[in-house]
């Protein structure tokens, strides 16, 4: 009786050791590429929602309260949305909270110009209206101000965002 030659045993299991390692590779691969996918879905999402904040922004064409409280609704909404974003990425999670933050800033500041244009608009032709008018202008210019300083940050925040995004495209 003729016996198989015992490398042939030890040939099989190295074609399953590598079949099994190249099988292993594969699934990483398929997961890294997954998480990729996932990274680029979750930065269109929050490039898609900061654009629509700058776009609401620079579109805005108002000079009274009602024009300004209007546009604090449409970035509070904006902030809202940011929020309510779900992200896995650690650090799409911190951008996207500085965003929705950034964005709640200028809110508040444009619905601060509103009301302090508000109480210039009721303000009795008077010393006392006077007094108010001086009090609004004062508000207003502050508010301008902290706006100023928070659509500065968002245009820091998207560069940081494109910058890590382009790096997910790669």
């Amino acid at each position: 009786m003729r016996r198989a030659p015992r490398s042939s045993g030890i040939v099989r299991i190295a074609v399953v050791a590598v079949l099994l390692a190249l099988s292993a590779g594969g699934m990483f691969a398929v997961a890294r590429y997954r998480s990729q996918q996932q990274k680029l879905a979750q930065c269109n999402q929050l490039v898609d929602l900061t654009n629509q904040g700058y776009a609401k922004a620079i579109a805005f064409q108002g000079q009274d309260a009602t024009a300004l409280d209007a546009l604090a609704g449409d970035l509070a909404t904006v902030a809202q949305n940011l929020r309510s974003l779900d992200m896995t990425d650690e650090t799409l999670q911190q951008q996207r909270q500085q965003v929705a933050q950034a964005y709640r800033e200028l809110s508040e500041a444009y619905r601060q110009m509103g009301t302090a244009l508000k109480l210039a608009e009721t303000s009795p032709a008077s010393e006392v209206g006077l007094d108010r008018v001086q009090q609004a202008r004062a508000e207003v210019k502050a508010a301008g101000s902290a706006a100023h300083q928070a659509a500065r940050y968002v245009d820091e925040l998207a560069v940081e965002i494109d910058r890590y995004c382009g790096v997910a495209l790669k």
